[in-house]
C-alpha cells in the first residue's frame, strides 16, 4: 500500500513539473510571437511615415550644371503637377549641389523660408531636406552620380497599404548562429538595382544549422551591428525576388548571435520603383525555402 501511495505521488510531481514547463514553453512562444507582432506593426509604421519608402514621389538625376526643376515640361527635372510651373534650379558642381528658389515661390528648410543653400548630400548621414507644401526633396550620391529624390506626404501609396503579407510566425526559425570571424576582413561585390557594383567589408561569416543541414551567411557591418542581403528558393516566388534583408545585431546576454528568419523583410525597391536597392550578393543565395518573414507585396504600390 504505501509503495503505491509512494508512486502515485511521484506520478502527481511528475505531472505538476511537466504542466508547469508546458505553461512556461506555452508562454515564451506567447511572448515571442507578440513581440514579433509588435516589430511588424513599428515597421509598417515606419514606412508610412515621413522617412519612409511609401511616400517617394520621383528620383531625378542631376546634369553638371544647372537643372532647373518643376512642373512645367519646360523643366529639366519635372516634378508633379501641384507643384509651382518654376520652383527653381539645382547647380551641380565640383561634386556639390547648390539650390536656388524662383521668386515668389516658397521653398523652406527647417521651418524657414530660403532663397538658395548648399545642400548637404545623404552619404553624410544627414542630408539638406527642403520643402514646398506636401513635397520634400534632397539629394543622394551613388557612386558618381548625384540625384534629386523627391517624397510627396500626401502620397497615394500611403493608403494602399495597411498591411505586409507574412509567413506565420515560427519560433523555430529563429536560429543560433556562430561568428567565425576573419583574420583579416574580407571585400564582397554587391551590386545594386542601377547596376553598380560597391566592395561592402565582411568581418567573418555567420555559421547555423536548418533540419540538420549546415548554412552560412556574410553579414554586413560590425560585430555589434551584423546585417544581411539574402535570397533563397522563395525569392521570386513568394518572396520578392530583389531579396529581403534581415537585421541580426549584436550578441545576446549569453554572447550568442541569433538569425531570426521572422524578421525577414522587404528592400525599399519592393514598395516603389524609386530606390536604389543592393541586391543579395551570390555569397548569400541560399539553396533552402526560407518560409519565415516578409512574403512580396501585390503591385499595387508600383
Amino acid at each position: 500500500m504505501l509503495n503505491r501511495l509512494i508512486i502515485l505521488l511521484i506520478f502527481i510531481f511528475l505531472s505538476a513539473c511537466n504542466s508547469s514547463d508546458n505553461q512556461s514553453a506555452n508562454e515564451n512562444t506567447s511572448d515571442y510571437k507578440q513581440s514579433i507582432q509588435t516589430w511588424k506593426n513599428e515597421r509598417l509604421e515606419y514606412l508610412k511615415g515621413k522617412n519612409g519608402w511609401l511616400n517617394l514621389a520621383g528620383l531625378f538625376w542631376l546634369n553638371q550644371g544647372e537643372n532647373t526643376v518643376g512642373s512645367d515640361l519646360a523643366n529639366t527635372i519635372q516634378f508633379p503637377e501641384q507643384a509651382p510651373a518654376f520652383l527653381g534650379s539645382f547647380i551641380l558642381y565640383d561634386n556639390k549641389v547648390l539650390f536656388k528658389s524662383y521668386d515668389k515661390v516658397d521653398v523652406y528648410h527647417n521651418g524657414k523660408a530660403i532663397n538658395q543653400i548648399n545642400m548637404e548630400i545623404d552619404i553624410h548621414r544627414s542630408p539638406t531636406v527642403l520643402s514646398h507644401d506636401s513635397l520634400a526633396w534632397f539629394i543622394i550620391q551613388r557612386e558618381n552620380r548625384f540625384g534629386v529624390r523627391l517624397r510627396d506626404l500626401k502620397h497615394p501609396a500611403l493608403n494602399r497599404l495597411d498591411s505586409i503579407p507574412c509567413y506565420p510566425i515560427d519560433i523555430n526559425w529563429r536560429l543560433e548562429a556562430n561568428l567565425k570571424k576573419f583574420d583579416t576582413p574580407k571585400n564582397i561585390s554587391v551590386t545594386n538595382v542601377l547596376g553598380m557594383v560597391s566592395q561592402e567589408k565582411v568581418i567573418g561569416v555567420l555559421e547555423f544549422n536548418i533540419n540538420g543541414s549546415n548554412f552560412e551567411l556574410f553579414p554586413m557591418g560590425t560585430e555589434d551591428a551584423l546585417w544581411l542581403i539574402i535570397a533563397d528558393e522563395t525569392s521570386g516566388v513568394e518572396t520578392y525576388g530583389g531579396g529581403r534583408y534581415l537585421e541580426v545585431g549584436s550578441r545576446d546576454v549569453n554572447g550568442k548571435y541569433y538569425i531570426d528568419f521572422n524578421k525577414a523583410y522587404n528592400p525599399p525597391c519592393a514598395f516603389t520603383v524609386f530606390a536604389t536597392c543592393p541586391l543579395p550578393p551570390k555569397e548569400n543565395i541560399l539553396q533552402i525555402e526560407i518560409t519565415a518573414g516578409e512574403k512580396d507585396l501585390p503591385h499595387l504600390i508600383h
